[in-house]
């Protein structure tokens, strides 16, 4: 283990113990205040990260469709109940256990993930070339780890931990991915934030409202991108989507033409996100009505 994994791995482990002894609530307060430099407000959000706060703290932890739809397998019962399952990644398998995984049975490429929490993911663009026995210790660790516990969001305790092994998108390199993430507030898709290259450590965020017009959204230069031809398609699954929830944040990929959701995002960056200027980050608070949430 080199300086670097030694130093995330006594963070993770130093995160958890700190959520053991006080609460979600207070370990919000102080993640804050590491991380954006700013006290938390949670009696009168103002700021997006802030009401994004307060969604993760006494919402989602309480809303079932939620805590089903953070799961990366079973928000296909979601999907399906809304004849959206064309949109899914297709799934090859589910496992509870790394050893019921027959891994002489899958294909040359795939790619799998704990559904349970984020960047849980082994992408297998060569199986020849995959280190297996490597990948059930990674497999095995995640699959022992209470994701809500490193960045206090309490909905991902809520669900029941397993692999789910899902189709390799893309034309042979998945790092090239962008993803296309259209915010929707109370009902309605208001405007989508391309990432790109986040795979090389060089990512871009730009962000566009519904009629591709680039929003000061952004804290650094950033390229232009070409709106996608399924951009439309996208907007029509959101709309239906978003009826469900007072935020929600529809992931998409588009691979030779066609969109395919790859994630239901409620607490982006858990809320953390310091990629945006304070000002937008205000400015995008203002699109959230938190007071039509439902007591808890």
């Amino acid at each position: 283990m080199n300086i670097n994994d030694f130093k995330y791995s006594m963070r993770r482990r130093m995160q958890v113990i700190a959520y053991r002894m006080t609460s979600p609530t207070f370990m919000s307060k102080v993640y804050f205040r590491l991380v954006l430099k700013k006290k938390l407000n949670l009696t009168a959000p103002k700021t997006f990260n802030e009401k994004i706060q307060l969604y993760k703290l006494k919402y989602c932890p309480n809303n079932k469709r939620i805590i089903e739809c953070t799961d990366k397998y079973r928000i296909r019962n979601y999907l399906k109940e809304k004849n959206l399952m064309s949109y899914a990644v297709p799934c090859i398998g589910y496992w509870e256990r790394v050893s019921d995984i027959p891994w002489a049975e899958l294909p040359n490429q795939f790619v799998l993930k704990c559904n349970h929490g984020c960047a849980y993911n082994i992408i297998c663009a060569n199986k020849n070339e995959l280190n297996i026995l490597e990948a059930k210790k990674q497999l095995s660790k995640w699959l022992h780890e209470d994701f809500s516990e490193f960045n206090a969001e309490p909905h991902y305790s809520h669900i029941k931990r397993g692999i789910i092994c899902e189709e390799y998108l893309g034309d042979g390199n998945n790092d090239f991915l962008i993803d296309y993430k259209i915010h929707c507030f109370n009902g309605e898709p208001v405007f989508v934030l391309i990432c790109s290259g986040r795979a090389q450590r060089s990512a871009e965020y730009i962000y566009y409202d519904l009629n591709w017009n680039e929003l000061p959204y952004s804290n650094t230069e950033s390229s232009h991108f070409s709106k996608p031809s399924s951009f439309s398609e996208m907007i029509d699954v959101c709309k239906i989507v978003a009826q469900d929830f007072p935020f929600v944040r529809v992931d998409f990929y588009e691979i030779k033409g066609r969109p395919y959701i790859g994630e239901l995002t409620f607490v982006p960056a858990g809320g953390l996100d310091n990629t945006i200027p304070y000002e937008a980050d205000v400015e995008i608070g203002k699109m959230f009505d938190v007071g039509k949430l439902e007591k808890c």
